[in-house]
């Protein structure tokens, strides 16, 4: 073996060695310390108290809150109780002596007496009269007609559409009148054009005959 390889070989072995005392080391000695453990366990302490502390809070805020909802339905009820109890009846006096008026007996019941009689009406007996009394309806000066409009008869409605169908005849009749004029105006238009076209004819030919008859003429 060549000594680099020999060198190699003892360095590996002796890092491992080297690796394995550290680790145990490290396990054996490698721990807290009695100062460190303390001031870990103090802050855990201290974290507990703020939460219970910040719980207790929370539950006295809840008590306080419904202890005062409690207190002002308390009061509202005793203000009822207090205006429904009625004054005493010395006051009462009192007051009614301040200004003058009797404060028992007759004279202060007769105060709340009506001053005129009273009188009773039997409502039944009227309710009965007035069901049973129907006179006023035979009382009427004249019966309620009820008006009837006749109806109008079929030979009005013909007479109506006849009369609605004679302007139309008119109407039409001038339109006919007015295409016969328009026609006979054609034909008489042709006729003049034909007689006219006629008599040119002749006159020409007459002319022919004359010119034929003419030895000097040239024929323009």
């Amino acid at each position: 073996m060549s000594d680099l390889v020999r060198t190699l070989i003892t360095g590996l072995v002796s890092s491992a060695i080297l690796l394995i005392l550290v680790w145990i080391f490290w396990k054996i000695y490698d721990r807290p310390s009695k100062r460190q453990l303390e001031v870990e366990q103090e802050r855990q302490e201290k974290s507990k108290e703020i939460r219970m502390w910040r719980a207790v809070e929370a539950q006295m805020a809840q008590e306080e809150a419904e202890a005062e909802a409690l207190a002002l339905i308390e009061r509202k009820k005793a203000e009822q109780r207090a205006r429904a109890i009625p004054p005493p009846s010395g006051v009462v006096s009192n007051a009614f002596a301040k200004l003058d008026a009797p404060t028992g007996g007759e004279k202060f019941n007769e105060q709340f007496k009506p001053k005129q009689e009273l009188e009773e009406i039997q409502v039944e007996d009227l309710v009965v009269q007035v069901q049973q009394d129907d006179s006023d309806v035979l009382l009427a000066p004249e019966l309620v007609e009820v008006r009837q409009d006749i109806g109008e008869e079929a030979e009005h409605f013909l007479e109506l559409l006849q009369q609605e169908d004679e302007p139309k005849d008119e109407e039409i009749e001038p339109e006919i009148v007015e295409s016969e004029s328009v026609e006979q105006e054609i034909q008489e238009t042709k006729e003049q054009d034909d007689k006219a076209i006629a008599d040119e004819k002749v006159d020409w030919d007459s002319k022919s005959e004359k010119d034929e008859d003419d030895p000097w003429s040239v024929g323009w």
